[in-house]
């Protein structure tokens, strides 16, 4: 009977553990440089809800968790790359071909590569929601 008890509670505490485990975003950068984020969650057929500002410097690459926090989706949306702030068209949330990733319960994990040179900034991003 007490082995039957412990079984239970080592089940129920990783059951937990794996509901508590955090989404990952890559961000790899082509050179060293600063990186400003918000954490973004949404639900579906909602507006989503996006953290506050983050910054985080980077020198070649850099794991960036995210946790669902009960929401369908979530993830990063890049507001500025070492000093140019991209445009409000380029880093919208939870849609295709944007400098952003959306990650939601089967697709956990996705990466942004980001190049800068003098007069641009290239994001691509691969796997996750639209990967």
């Amino acid at each position: 009977m007490k082995l039957s008890r412990l079984g239970v509670i080592v089940f129920g505490c990783l059951g937990f553990a794996m509901a508590a485990q955090a989404n990952d975003v890559l961000l790899t950068v082509n050179r060293p440089m600063k990186i400003t984020y918000r954490i973004a969650h949404k639900n579906q057929n909602s507006q989503p809800v996006f953290g506050e500002l983050q910054s985080i410097d980077v020198n070649k690459n850099v794991n960036v968790p995210v946790s669902l926090d009960n929401y369908d989706r979530a993830g990063i949306v890049i507001v500025s790359v070492g000093s140019h702030e991209l445009p409000p068209s380029a880093n919208q949330f939870d849609q295709p071909k944007q400098c952003a990733m959306t990650t939601d319960n089967t697709k956990a994990t996705g990466a942004l590569e980001l190049t800068l040179s003098q007069h641009s900034i290239n994001c691509r991003s691969y796997g996750g929601v639209f990967g």
